[in-house]
């Protein structure tokens, strides 16, 4: 019997989800960030390049300044080397911009939607869906509903 997926706290029962998945499965994908090759090398790698790329690429094209949190893999890379350090595939990004626009981006581009050039945070879908996400929400990041 496989032990709980620690990362997620799911329990055992749901490695057969995992086992019958085809391509990387989500508990592939989702291991430890240290499994997916998120260690002290891509520390050192990430903050020296937003030591160069100091702001948020998506906040940028809105014209916001906002300080980089995250070094985003432009395409996603599961788990290949020479896609997850492709330099010229990284891009700057604030939390939200990751968590939220680019999130949504991939979704799109996994279906067919969208191409790699538009999962840039300044891609006119990008910037698009970053004009739409932040006018739905107030300053204090709560959703705003129209008043009818």
């Amino acid at each position: 019997m496989r032990p709980p997926l620690p990362s997620l706290g799911v329990s055992s029962l749901d490695w057969a989800a995992c086992d019958n998945a085809s391509g990387p499965s989500f508990c592939e994908m989702r291991s430890g960030a240290r499994a997916r090759g998120y260690d002290r090398q891509w520390e050192r790698a990430a903050a020296l390049f937003k030591l160069h790329n100091p702001l948020c690429l998506g906040c940028e094209a809105v014209g916001l300044v906002t300080a980089a949190e995250v070094v985003d893999h432009v395409v996603p890379h599961k788990g290949d080397l020479d896609v997850f350090w492709d330099r010229n595939r990284w891009q700057a990004a604030c939390k939200w911009h990751h968590d939220v626009v680019k999130q949504q981006l991939e979704f799109r581009f996994a279906k067919g939607a969208l191409t790699e050039r538009d999962l840039w945070l300044n891609s006119s879908a990008a910037v698009a869906l970053t004009q739409r996400e932040r006018s739905a929400t107030g300053a204090d990041g709560w959703p705003v509903h129209a008043r009818g």
